[in-house]
């Protein structure tokens, strides 16, 4: 499925090269912009975010350092005081490569630490 900035951008194409005017360029830029969409879907995901990951956080054991090699930088890091800190990772749900608008779930993993070690996390798919 086509979303609305791509579907703008077609049309602009279509009225740009259309009739006479029309040229390999004008086709080569469609189907760029098509293809390309599909590419930049997986990039903006902040995370890879699996089952097996999540089930090795272990409260009041697994540490900073542990979760930023499972997960890298968090999409959202915020200071709360006394030396607690909230974690958020999110995963967008994950297009196939392919013309049909099926997306698997998107993925928000919560972690909450406490001098920098987990004592709680939370994580949903939606």
């Amino acid at each position: 499925m086509i979303n609305c900035k791509q579907k703008v951008a077609l049309n602009w194409l279509k009225k740009r090269f259309t009739g006479d005017r029309f040229s390999k360029l004008g086709l080569i830029l469609i189907i760029s912009l098509s293809l390309s969409s599909c590419a930049l879907y997986k990039v903006l995901s902040s995370a890879t975010i699996t089952d097996g990951k999540v089930s090795q956080i272990e409260r009041g054991y697994t540490s900073e350092d542990d979760i930023v090699s499972m997960f890298g930088q968090p999409y959202i890091k915020t200071i709360m005081g006394n030396d607690w800190q909230r974690w958020t990772y999110r995963a967008a749900g994950e297009k196939p490569y392919s013309w049909v608008d099926v997306r698997m779930p998107a993925k928000t993993l919560v972690i909450l630490f406490h001098e920098g070690v987990v004592r709680d996390y939370r994580y949903t798919t939606h």
